[in-house]
């Protein structure tokens, strides 16, 4: 707009009057828009979009099982996970009512990517295919959350997602603990002395998931840098699709390493214990953000969908590179 402002200022001081100012304006934003290769139109009101009353509590429900499942297996314990079960299920009924809409997206938000990380423990395949099925996993649940605040209000953003932040951080911290008490050893391995370097990368992960914490969300105080924003620009300059930032340099990369871990972890290398733990809660950082990609209603899903497969390509070749790196690290009398 302010380009059309100041393309032909002539024309704007030869208007003598406010109307015939705005009609000089409509007239060369319209040359302009036409000039883009877009199209210019009548206003009309967004067109109602049809979709079942019953959705999000249908979608509750067939979550059900998966529910289960996942918090059997993070808790072992089938009390909490039955409570967990009906909660989600409670929510979904509440959303008959046309209320309560957002705790069941926020509810199928978290749940999918916990659920992902039980598919990253249990399933036996390549490499590859375990990075595709666990970023399947969250993808399916994307498209629920999608799915169940589909209306106009979060089409024009007259109404937005406001679980962004517990749905970011909740399944990162949910995955983190499990893998702390599976890979590290829990509350006792804590009393053991700490080293300088565990305390380093301690405080640097709390600084990254602060800073991760207060830019996430639909009010963002942290302001970006001018090199983030370069950057930026030149991803959207040479793909298709800037994909997000986080995903496809931390969180993806960190996936691709946390299954090679796992798989030397699963052939009886304990010691990397410690680094499995720390990359499967920095991985997830990718899936609950394939998560959230999808959350932003007034981006068209196409869009979306495609943004998630970009991060996927290039996260999973910077992380096929990083994990040939660390491995060469970790074997025995590697640098």
């Amino acid at each position: 707009t302010a380009a059309l402002l100041l393309s032909d200022q002539s024309t704007f001081r030869s208007a003598s009057s406010p109307r015939g100012l705005r009609r000089s304006w409509r007239a060369e934003s319209g040359d302009g828009l036409i000039r883009s290769g877009a199209g210019v139109g009548p206003a009309r009101p967004f067109a109602p979009v049809q979709t079942l009353p019953f959705l999000p509590a249908l979608l509750c429900l067939l979550s059900a099982p998966v529910a289960f499942f996942a918090a059997l297996a993070i808790t072992a314990n089938r009390s909490i996970a039955s409570l967990l079960t009906v909660l989600l299920l409670i929510s979904g009924a509440a959303t008959l009512t046309g209320a309560f809409v957002s705790y069941a997206a926020l509810a199928l938000a978290v749940l999918f990517p916990v659920a992902a990380f039980v598919v990253c423990e249990r399933l036996e395949a390549a490499l590859p295919v375990r990075f595709l099925a666990v970023s399947g996993v969250s993808l399916i649940g994307g498209l629920c959350v999608a799915a169940v605040l589909t209306s106009p209000e979060y089409f024009v953003r007259g109404a937005v997602f406001s679980g962004v932040k517990l749905s970011l951080l909740g399944p990162i911290a949910l995955v983190g603990a499990a893998a702390f008490v599976r890979y590290v050893g829990g509350w006792p391995s804590l009393k053991q002395p700490a080293t300088w370097l565990q305390l380093s990368l301690g405080l640097l992960v709390l600084a990254a998931f602060g800073m991760l914490a207060i830019r996430t969300g639909n009010d963002n105080p942290a302001a970006v840098s001018d090199l983030e924003l370069r950057f930026r620009a030149m991803l959207d300059a040479l793909l298709y699709v800037r994909p997000r930032t986080k995903e496809f340099l931390i969180g993806h990369p960190m996936l691709v390493v946390s299954l090679g871990l796992m798989a030397l972890h699963r052939s009886g290398n304990r010691k990397v214990g410690g680094w499995l733990a720390l990359a499967l809660a920095l991985a997830w950082i990718g899936q609950t953000g394939i998560v959230n990609t999808l959350c932003h209603l007034h981006t068209p899903l196409s869009i979306g969908l495609t943004r998630v497969a970009v991060g996927l390509m290039t996260g999973g070749i910077l992380g096929g590179a990083l994990w040939l790196v660390a491995r060469r690290a970790l074997r025995p009398g590697g640098a």
